[in-house]
């Protein structure tokens, strides 16, 4: 099968992945995974933000938390949040060349969204390395 073609078809199967988690998960209601350079590869947002200007900024901000972290000695980063009025947003690794942004409202806890986004992270890597 063309690598390219191959590639598409994870990426439809990782927006399903993404789309089925919000769907079951009261309170969350987006998902990105973009690229390390902010390319959006699959996205599932229930309102209308652009996925493209998110998928370029979270990648941004997670690779910044990267390198405060090196510059600290605090090894490596694990995962940003961010707690606002309306809710909170997590952005994470997959993989070396992939981020996954989880967006999450008033009505889902902090620790509830984190787990949430490291378990589908987990999951979209065994997908997109299988």
């Amino acid at each position: 099968m063309n690598i390219a073609i191959a590639h598409m078809e994870k990426m439809r199967e990782a927006e399903r992945l993404m789309a089925d988690t919000c769907r079951d998960t009261d309170g969350v209601y987006g998902m990105l995974l973009c690229t390390s350079d902010g390319q959006a590869q699959a996205t599932y947002i229930e309102r209308q933000e652009q996925g493209g200007r998110l998928s370029a900024m979270s990648s941004s901000l997670l690779a910044l938390a990267e390198t405060i972290a090196r510059e600290t000695r605090q090894q490596q980063c694990r995962y940003v949040i961010l707690d606002n009025t309306d809710g909170f947003v997590v952005s994470l690794r997959v993989d070396s060349r992939l981020t996954l942004t989880c967006l999450g409202n008033q009505r889902i806890n902090l620790g509830m969204l984190l787990s949430t986004s490291k378990m589908t992270a987990e999951r979209l890597q065994q997908l997109i390395h299988q």
